[in-house]
């Protein structure tokens, strides 16, 4: 193993035994960790994720000189998606809500992958309060999908 003089041939032997258990053991910590407790420590792994959402400011409405209204603030919604937590298998019911190609659903998700599977990806932007509402109701269905303002 190692060619290393510890003073004697029994203390030799009990160091490399120490060096061997030590080693063992954290081989078996490290099975543990992730083959016998892997739904514990994936939920506290979850669960210490930071997700990072950008939103956008309200611009505010512009008037002429007269004091009239121009441009009003009307909310505009999107659905995203986080790759890493969203399943092909819901892409069927969500292209059907979104009226999007699962194509397109499939092809953006993958763009968005490359970038970063933790990163949001929008769907669609603009969409209805009826589509919007729709997507809340099967929220929990939806793993991984978000809408935004």
């Amino acid at each position: 193993m190692f060619d290393v003089d510890f003073g004697s041939r029994a203390r030799s032997i009990m160091m490399r035994g120490v060096i061997v258990l030590a080693l063992f053991a954290i081989m078996a910590k490290l099975g543990d960790m992730q083959l016998v407790n892997e739904v514990i420590y994936g939920k506290k792994s979850e669960d210490i994720t930071t997700r990072v959402f950008v939103q956008q400011p309200l611009r505010g409405e512009i008037f002429d000189r007269n004091g009239k209204v121009m441009v009003e603030n009307d909310p505009a919604y999107e659905v995203s998606v986080i790759p890493s937590e969203f399943s092909d298998d819901q892409i069927p019911a969500l292209d059907s809500l979104l009226q999007m190609d699962s194509l397109d659903i499939v092809r953006r998700i993958q763009i968005g992958e490359t970038i970063s599977p933790f990163f949001p990806v929008r769907l669609k932007r603009d969409i209805s309060v009826s589509t919007l509402y729709s997507i809340e109701e099967h929220l929990k269905e939806f793993k991984g999908v978000y809408f935004d303002i």
